[in-house]
C-alpha cells in the first residue's frame, strides 16, 4: 500500500506538478457563493503553495476525469469549481494549476493550468462560471439532462439517489419522466 502511495507522489513530481511548490493544506474546505447567490461548498484533497502559484489536487480512487473548458462543455467541473472558490478566498492568486491524481498507479493524471492575469485564464473561469449557472437554473427548473457516470443507466452517488439503492430516483428530471 505504501510503495503504492510513494508511486503516486513520484509521478507527480516526473509530471512537474507541484515542482518547486509546498504542501500548505490538506482537506481544505472551501465555500462560497461565487455564482448568484448559490452556496458551493467543497474539500480540496491538497494545496500546494508557492509564491504566485497554486496547485489543487483532488485524489480519485478511479481514473482521473479530464480537465477541459470549452464553449459549449465544461470537463472536471467538480475541481474548476474549486479554483472559482479558492480565487474568491485568496484573490491575490496568479495561477491555479488543478489537478486530478488517480489512486491507481497504472493511471496519468489529468491537470489544467489557469492563469489568471491573462485574458484566457479570466475567459476560461467565466466560461465555468456561465456552465454552472445554466446548470444550476436548469436544476432548479428541472430542465436538464442528468449525466450518469461512465455511461451507467442510473445516477448512482448523485446527491438526489438514495443510498444504498441503484434504481430509486429523486432527481427532478427522472420523475418527469
Amino acid at each position: 500500500y505504501l510503495e503504492e502511495r510513494e508511486q503516486i507522489l513520484i509521478d507527480l513530481e516526473e509530471q512537474g506538478i507541484s515542482q518547486g511548490l509546498k504542501p500548505r493544506y490538506t482537506e481544505l474546505r472551501l465555500e462560497g457563493r461565487i455564482i448568484d447567490g448559490f452556496p458551493l461548498i467543497g474539500m480540496i484533497d491538497r494545496v500546494d503553495w508557492g509564491e504566485d502559484k497554486v496547485v489543487l489536487i483532488d485524489y480519485k480512487t478511479g481514473k482521473a476525469p479530464k480537465i477541459q473548458i470549452e464553449d459549449d462543455k465544461i470537463m472536471g467541473l467538480q475541481i474548476l469549481l474549486y479554483a472559482l472558490l479558492y480565487k474568491n478566498i485568496f484573490p491575490d492568486v496568479k495561477e491555479i494549476e488543478c489537478v486530478f491524481v488517480s489512486m491507481k498507479s497504472e493511471e496519468k493524471s489529468t491537470k489544467k493550468d489557469l492563469r489568471l492575469e491573462d485574458s484566457d485564464g479570466k475567459d476560461q473561469l467565466n466560461k465555468v462560471v456561465e456552465n454552472t449557472r445554466d446548470l444550476l437554473e436548469g436544476m432548479t427548473t428541472g430542465d436538464f439532462e442528468p449525466e450518469p457516470l461512465d455511461h451507467k443507466e442510473d445516477c448512482f452517488g448523485c446527491i438526489f439517489s438514495i443510498p444504498g439503492t441503484l434504481n430509486v430516483r429523486r432527481c427532478p428530471f427522472w420523475l418527469k419522466k
